[in-house]
């Protein structure tokens, strides 16, 4: 079981990704997919230390982070002084009312959850949810190598940057990045041992949102070095 020792280091080095960009390509992907208005109402669901909320709010919504780690949450409010957050289990039901959010979003959360509990958890994003609201599931699929990631992320670096600035780029992040694959590996054997050997395998996140009530589903698109993947997808 990963717990709170396990988190607290690993959310200490979790914002290393701000500086990866096939990571900073799948936040940008989210925040565009979602049709965002100025003061829209949105879940955070699993904020982990509040990347994408910040972004939401530089969009002009306001944002509801909900994660189990306090660990995680505490960094977002060190990071963002506006920041609003619950600490709570996704497993449970939600503290919210009916019908209370514009948007939903869940980025590298959902994998976590036993896959027999999911479909329970997207049950709730439904109930919480306004109509005609969005929700964006992405998460982590069947395979996942995080070294395919930086590998990703090296090439487009290269292209963007060059030769020397690259590696100089690199040396800066050598230590914290290596942390990140070692906790990335035992998030990958932890993730295996309580679902079942199951990441997110092919379309289960586009079904699990067609079982719980959300229509106009976009398909199943691979992302994050195609190491995850993402679903759009409206309750109606």
């Amino acid at each position: 079981m990963l717990d709170n020792h396990f988190w607290r280091k690993y959310f200490k080095v979790y914002d290393v990704l701000n500086h990866v960009i096939p990571y900073q390509e799948m936040l940008d992907m989210v925040v565009g997919s979602l049709n965002i208005k100025q003061g829209d109402l949105i879940l955070d669901a699993g904020a982990g230390t509040g990347n994408l909320a910040i972004k939401m709010h530089g969009k002009g919504a306001k944002v509801i982070a909900f994660d189990s780690s306090t660990e995680g949450l505490e960094i977002y409010k060190n990071k963002f002084d506006e920041a609003v957050f619950i600490c709570g289990n996704l497993e449970d039901k939600l503290p919210f009312e009916d019908n209370l959010f514009d948007h939903i979003y869940s980025v590298n959360t959902l994998h976590f959850i036993a896959s027999q509990k999911r479909e329970n958890v997207c049950k709730e994003f439904n109930r919480v949810l306004k109509q005609g609201g969005n929700i964006a599931l992405v998460s982590l699929s069947e395979g996942y190598r995080p070294m395919l990631i930086y590998k990703d992320h090296v090439k487009k670096h290269y292209i963007s940057m060059g030769f020397w600035y690259t590696v100089k780029h690199l040396f800066h992040l050598v230590i914290p990045t290596i942390k990140m694959f070692y906790y990335g590996l035992k998030i990958k054997r932890h993730t295996k041992s309580e679902n079942d050997g199951k990441l997110m395998i092919g379309d289960e996140q586009f079904e699990l949102l067609e079982n719980t009530g959300f229509k106009n589903i976009k398909p199943t698109n691979n992302i994050f070095a195609n190491q995850a993947v993402i679903n759009i997808a409206v309750k109606l």
